[in-house]
């Protein structure tokens, strides 16, 4: 579910808390609202396209050997919200970015088919899990740990 969408389901929850007298002095507030967001929605999809590399074999090696000076985490986070494959820990609420899915979101963006589009799989799901990004499940490894000691 887009940022957008989640905006619109919280606006139309807020529109019916109100009396139905009252409604329509907050709709035209919760539809320059909604306008907003998904202006903003906009503009962020546009700046997380531009960070993706041209090709999918420079993505990888983005994955594989991040800069020095940059956050690998917030990155794959970005793309992987971008693709909609995000997924958030049951407990905490961190990101979570399954590793299958990620790979078949990079395939369909870069437009990869055969042999091509298995090998970009599964590097791609092989540099993930080599990352320390949290990966699988339904929990990230810091919940699952503190739940296994209890």
């Amino acid at each position: 579910m887009s940022s957008s969408q989640r905006v619109s389901r919280f606006s139309d929850r807020c529109l019916d808390s109100f009396p139905i007298h009252h409604q329509e002095l907050v709709q035209v507030p919760l539809a320059r609202f909604r306008f907003r967001c998904e202006e903003v929605d906009s503009v962020y999809r546009s700046e997380v396209s531009g960070s993706l590399p041209a090709r999918w074999t420079d993505l990888l090696d983005a994955i594989q050997y991040p800069p020095k000076d940059e956050d690998l985490w917030t990155d794959v986070s970005q793309w992987a919200d971008f693709f909609g494959v995000l997924g958030h820990c049951a407990v905490c609420g961190g990101d979570l970015v399954p590793a299958d899915s990620f790979a078949e979101a990079v395939i369909d963006y870069y437009e990869l088919d055969g042999d091509e589009a298995d090998q970009a799989s599964e590097a791609i799901e092989r540099a993930l899990w080599s990352s320390g990004i949290e990966t699988e499940g339904t929990v990230c490894s810091h919940c699952s740990d503190v739940m296994s000691r209890d």
